[in-house]
C-alpha cells in the first residue's frame, strides 16, 4: 500500500489544514478553526438568566468541512481501518502530539462516532495542562455540542461526563451546567412520554351502544356495551404491533354484542382520494348452550 493510502496519513493531511484555519480563526477571536461556532455565547442582559441551550435540538448546527471529510474518510473505510482511524485521533489527544491544538475537531469527530465520553476521558488524562490550550478548546466545542444536541446525548453519558468535569478544576465553558440542565430536560422529555402513553381515550356513542378506545402502551383496548346502564361490556385488546387481538373473558362474551370486527387501511392519495382495504375479519357467532 502506498503512502497515500495510508489513513493516518489522510488524517494527517485533514489535521494540517485545520491548523492552519485555527491559526486564522482561533482562541483569540473566539474561533474555533473552520467551525462556524464561536467559544463564548455572548453578552446577556442584568437580571437575564443566561440561555445555555438552545431552545430546539439542532444536530446540524456545528459544521466544518475538516469535520465533513474525515467522517467521510471513515465511512468508506473497511472493519481494521474504522478501529485504526478511532484509536489514531484518541492517541492525538495528547499535550504532546502535534495536534493538540486542533483538539476540538477530534473531539467532534469521536462525538459523532460515538466516541464521546471515551475521548473526554482520554483528553482529561493526557492533553489537560497542554500549552497551547488544546484541552480548553475540547472543553468548549463540547459545551458547544451539549448546548445544541442536549437530547440526543445519553443520560448514562452526562453521568460519566459529570464524574470527569467535577473533579477537574479547568474552566469548562458552563459544561457543568449545560449537562445539569439536560438531564432535567431528560427528565422533563421522558415523563411527558409517560403521559402521553399511559392512557389516551377516545368515546363514541348512538342511541344504542357505545364503544371506548384506551391506548395503553402497544395495546388498544376497546370496550363495547349498551346505553342501558348497567355496567356489561365487551372488553377487546389489539396489540397494535402485531394485529393480535385478544379477549377479556372476564367481561361479556363478544358474540352478546358483536358480530365482527375488520381492520381497514385507509391510503390517501396525493390527489386527496382515498383508498379502502380490509385487510381482515374476526368473526364472532353466538355459541349453541
Amino acid at each position: 500500500m502506498s503512502k497515500a493510502e495510508d489513513i493516518q496519513y489522510k488524517i494527517n493531511i485533514i489535521l494540517n489544514e485545520e491548523k492552519r484555519a485555527y491559526q486564522a480563526n482561533g482562541r483569540r477571536g473566539g474561533g474555533l478553526g473552520s467551525f462556524n461556532i464561536k467559544i463564548n455565547d455572548g453578552w446577556r442582559r442584568e437580571g437575564e438568566i443566561p440561555k445555555i441551550l438552545n431552545k430546539s435540538i439542532d444536530s446540524e448546527a456545528i459544521i466544518s468541512s475538516q469535520s465533513e471529510l474525515l467522517l467521510k474518510i471513515y465511512s468508506a473505510s473497511n472493519g481494521e481501518k474504522r478501529k485504526e482511524f478511532k484509536k489514531y485521533l484518541l492517541n492525538n489527544l495528547d499535550k504532546d502530539s502535534n495536534y493538540s491544538d486542533v483538539a476540538y475537531l477530534i473531539m467532534y469527530i469521536l462525538h459523532r462516532l460515538g466516541n464521546t465520553v471515551i475521548a473526554l476521558k482520554s483528553a482529561n488524562k493526557v492533553l489537560k495542562g497542554d500549552a497551547v490550550h488544546g484541552y480548553s478548546n475540547l472543553l468548549a466545542m463540547l459545551a458547544k455540542i451539549v448546548f445544541y444536541e442536549y437530547l440526543l446525548i445519553k443520560k448514562e453519558d452526562y453521568c460519566l461526563m459529570k464524574e470527569i468535569l467535577e473533579t477537574d478544576g479547568e474552566y469548562n465553558f458552563g459544561l457543568l451546567e449545560k449537562i445539569n440542565l439536560a438531564e432535567m430536560k431528560i427528565i422533563e422529555n421522558e415523563l411527558n412520554n409517560a403521559d402521553k402513553n399511559k392512557k389516551l381515550k377516545n368515546k363514541l356513542k348512538d342511541e344504542n351502544f357505545w364503544m371506548q378506545s384506551n391506548i395503553e402502551g402497544k395495546d388498544e383496548h376497546l370496550f363495547i356495551g349498551k346505553r342501558d346502564g348497567l355496567s356489561d361490556k365487551v372488553h377487546l385488546i389489539v396489540d397494535q404491533e402485531t394485529g393480535e387481538t385478544r379477549i377479556d373473558r372476564e367481561d361479556l362474551p363478544p358474540d352478546q354484542l358483536i358480530k365482527e370486527v375488520q381492520t381497514v387501511v385507509t391510503i390517501i392519495r396525493n390527489d386527496g382520494k382515498t383508498i379502502k382495504s380490509t385487510k381482515g375479519k374476526l368473526k364472532f357467532e353466538k355459541q349453541n348452550v
